[in-house]
């Protein structure tokens, strides 16, 4: 699968990985490092707390995963920002 490194600009731009279990990515490296950002969209996406203590330290997070990433094309991801 791949992991997407997702920024999310609406949440003061906290970032979350989204781990999809599909064989081929939606955008090379060489094609993103071109745009400079791409906009995709998430089918079935599940996004879960965890937690975890060790002695006085504790841990927390989302872990995200998905079945399919979808790229929308980059006219729709200007008129989405608007």
């Amino acid at each position: 699968g791949w992991s997407y490194e997702c920024i999310l600009p609406k949440l003061r731009y906290e970032k979350i990985s989204v781990k999809i279990k599909s064989e081929h990515s939606v955008i090379t490296i060489e094609e993103l490092n071109q745009q400079g950002l791409a906009m995709v969209t998430f089918t079935n996406l599940v996004i879960a707390p965890w937690g975890r203590s060790n002695g006085q330290f504790v841990s927390y997070g989302l872990s995200a995963t998905a079945d399919v990433a979808t790229l929308i094309p980059k006219k729709q991801s200007s008129i989405a920002q608007n």
